[in-house]
């Protein structure tokens, strides 16, 4: 599991090497009202339209195991995560 925060460039690097991974985008601090859950294919974490992606309001949890991320989400907030309606992790 990979969290970037302030670190655009190693996201961005991170989602282009694992195509079958999985993001979970929050909130710069965390809140269980804001996880998101994607495929790190999704076009609404990685489209060319932004250029802030972990260096603003957000950060990212990356894994290639989605199970990783859920475990996560329930142990630190005590609930799954949301799931993306584009991608549908």
């Amino acid at each position: 599991m990979h969290t970037f925060i302030n670190d655009d460039a190693g996201y961005l690097d991170w989602i282009r090497n694992n195509p079958s991974g999985f993001v979970i985008n929050s909130h710069r601090f965390p809140k269980s009202s804001y996880l998101n859950l994607h495929c790190s294919i999704c076009p609404s974490i990685r489209t060319s339209k932004r250029s802030n992606w972990t260096t603003r309001s957000y950060i990212k949890i990356c894994s290639n195991d989605r199970e990783e991320l859920t475990k996560w989400t329930t142990e630190n907030f005590g609930r799954l995560p949301y799931s993306c309606s584009i991608c549908k992790p």
